[in-house]
């Protein structure tokens, strides 16, 4: 078996390093930049009543929360009314992650759980999203100052084109 002299090594080398910087470096048109997509005005109203009357343990019939979700072709604006919160929170942080043409919003809940739930509505953009149709997926999360944010299944789905 023939050995190799240094000069084949060094180049045998500096070919695999090109080949894998060319490879890492090669991205799919389908991924997206998160840090250029961002999340802004993000509004929180704080309590506007009881979700939960305090004889009953079931929701209020006039409480239903529900999504509107628009674009003007640039930006994303979505709103949530009547969001079930409990009374002690301090605000809903909103997060956001984009794979190829998935949207995944999450709506984080933050501050202290007390026995009172009340509603809250919440408001918030997306901006610098490509155009194209997108699939956007919105979950509900809480985060207390004694537990790690633990988020339920999505609570809203939709389709959204720009």
């Amino acid at each position: 078996m023939r050995k190799l002299n240094l000069k084949t090594k060094i180049l045998f080398t500096f070919v695999v390093a090109m080949v894998g910087v060319a490879v890492i470096s090669c991205k799919d048109d389908n991924d997206l930049d998160d840090k250029s997509v961002k999340i802004s005005n993000v509004y929180n109203s704080g309590c506007m009543g009881s979700a939960y009357s305090p004889d009953q343990n079931s929701k209020d019939g006039e409480s239903e929360d529900s999504f509107n979700v628009y674009n003007d072709g640039k930006t994303v604006f979505i709103s949530h009314n009547n969001r079930v919160v409990f009374c002690g929170y301090d605000s809903i942080s909103v997060s956001i992650n984009v794979a190829n043409d998935t949207i995944w919003v999450k709506e984080i809940e933050m501050g202290g759980v007390t026995n009172c739930m009340c509603l809250a509505n919440t408001s918030y953009q997306i901006n610098n999203l490509p155009s194209g149709e997108y699939t956007l997926l919105i979950r509900l999360c809480e985060n207390d100052y004694y537990n790690p944010e633990v988020c339920g299944p999505v609570k809203y789905q939709t389709t959204v084109n720009l």
